[in-house]
């Protein structure tokens, strides 16, 4: 996956394409934070890139879900790892959320 310049997005898109870009590289995983082999599920790529406040929440407003306070990785775990959802739906999501409006 090329990311091309992220410097153009703000520090909550640049945190959320680092994480698609972590994805793309090290492989997806569902039903664990990671493998032994080193894949990560959504909420384990944003644990690896240091994902900022904003970037949790911007990715957990994007799948439709809200959190009541604090950082919760629930909503985000179980869009990642319901049955329909592939590694493809996974960076899309996440793209399509660092690149959005809402800032």
């Amino acid at each position: 996956m090329k990311l091309g310049n992220i410097g153009v997005l703000d520090r909550a898109g640049q945190d959320l394409m680092r994480a698609a870009a972590y994805i793309d590289e090290h492989g997806w995983c569902q039903h664990a934070l990671a493998t032994n082999a080193g894949a990560v599920c959504m909420v384990g790529a944003l644990n690896s890139v240091g994902a900022s406040r904003e970037a949790w929440f911007r990715i957990q407003k994007h799948l439709g879900v809200s959190l009541p306070s604090g950082i919760d990785g629930w909503p985000i775990a179980h869009f990642n790892d319901a049955e329909t959802t592939t590694k493809e739906a996974v960076l899309d999501k996440l793209i399509t959320a660092a690149l959005s409006e809402e800032r």
